[in-house]
């Protein structure tokens, strides 16, 4: 029996291992897609190292948010990625693309 208060206002998830399973790993997914197109966009960068560069990006995303337990979101993560990738300015759309790919 679960005990619940005479007022629910509020209900949390968390969302990932709870609600959807999810591999925490951040290649084995298979990002080929992801990797064409941001070679279209002119990353030179093969496709192991093109998941080497995403996961660096991501474990210094990710270490910031142990120290403040801000969490980051996708778009942050891509922006930074092809900041990184790119010797040119990234516009907005190039961002969202990536991100919803």
């Amino acid at each position: 029996m679960v005990w619940l208060p005479d007022a629910v206002t509020v209900v949390l998830f968390d969302f990932f291992g709870t609600l959807v399973d999810y591999s925490p790993s951040r290649t084995e997914q298979g990002y080929h897609r992801t990797h064409g197109m941001v070679r279209r966009m002119g990353v030179s960068l093969g496709y192991g190292p093109f998941l080497a560069r995403w996961t660096e990006v991501a474990r210094r995303f990710d270490a910031a948010s142990e120290v403040d337990d801000r969490e980051f979101s996708m778009v942050e993560l891509a922006a930074a990625f092809l900041a990184e990738s790119l010797d040119r300015h990234v516009s907005a759309n190039e961002v969202s693309a990536v991100v919803e790919q």
